[in-house]
């Protein structure tokens, strides 16, 4: 979501320096729902990600989850978890998001938005803390209550800016939670279509998450996506 908030071949994917660019655009990658299959090879990520200059400001976003699927069946997949994710189904969950001007580019204002994301989600009081480096925007951190710790990689990033007032945005992170007896990491690729619209942006995403090669399920996986969500964003402007 912004990151809704996030999640084969993961080992590979974290030391992969130089990719191909994607053969497909991105809506296209969108449309593909829920056939996902394999993740997009999308070009190594550097630096912060950019928006468009129409993103500068704060927003109430509201995000809800459309759709969700499981395109290979329930024995690959956390069971618990993927029945929590369709409690969700159809209910908004709001929060509060910020871009802001640095170096004369418009950038997330990363600490602000994966705080106000994490306590929409956990509820405040779970939510202990939240660290990103100026130097190194790809990796930020989420502090939970109960010894909970994760941590979210940008190791991929593609854009396409099909017009003026479009903004399409592919990304692939690695993602580590820690805390529980069995350490949870995932590969999870989003892709996210914003439009300027005459109110606001409104925004299609897809998120797909991809197996750690250490579980039991992976090698029956091969590479494909084991859940894939579909939601929907809405921002209203609340500041500058």
């Amino acid at each position: 979501m912004l990151r809704s908030a996030r999640l084969g071949g993961i080992a590979l994917v974290f030391w992969l320096q130089l990719v191909r660019p994607a053969a497909a655009t991105l809506a296209e990658r969108l449309r593909s729902f829920p056939a996902v299959g394999e993740p997009l090879p999308l070009p190594a990520a550097q630096g912060a990600l950019v928006y468009p200059a129409w993103f500068e400001g704060t927003w109430q976003v509201r995000t809800t989850l459309v759709d969700l699927a499981a395109p290979l069946g329930k024995k690959v997949i956390d069971s618990q978890a993927f029945a929590a994710s369709r409690q969700l189904r159809g209910k908004p969950i709001t929060f509060l998001a910020r871009f802001v001007r640095s170096g004369g580019l418009v950038v997330a204002d990363l600490a602000f938005n994966d705080r106000s994301i994490a306590e929409a989600y956990f509820g405040r009081r779970n939510v202990l803390g939240v660290e990103v480096r100026p130097q190194d925007p790809n990796r930020q951190v989420l502090r939970l209550r109960g010894n909970q710790r994760g941590e979210l990689l940008t190791l991929r990033r593609q854009i396409d800016k099909p017009t003026p007032d479009r903004f399409d945005v592919g990304e692939y992170y690695q993602q580590i939670f820690t805390g529980s007896r069995v350490p949870s990491l995932r590969g999870i690729e989003t892709v996210t279509l914003y439009s300027r619209t005459r109110t606001g942006i409104g925004a299609e995403q897809m998120t797909a998450v991809y197996l750690d090669p250490r579980e039991p399920a992976y090698f029956e996986a091969g590479g494909r996506a084991v859940s894939a969500y579909r939601y929907r964003l809405e921002f209203r402007r609340v500041g500058r």
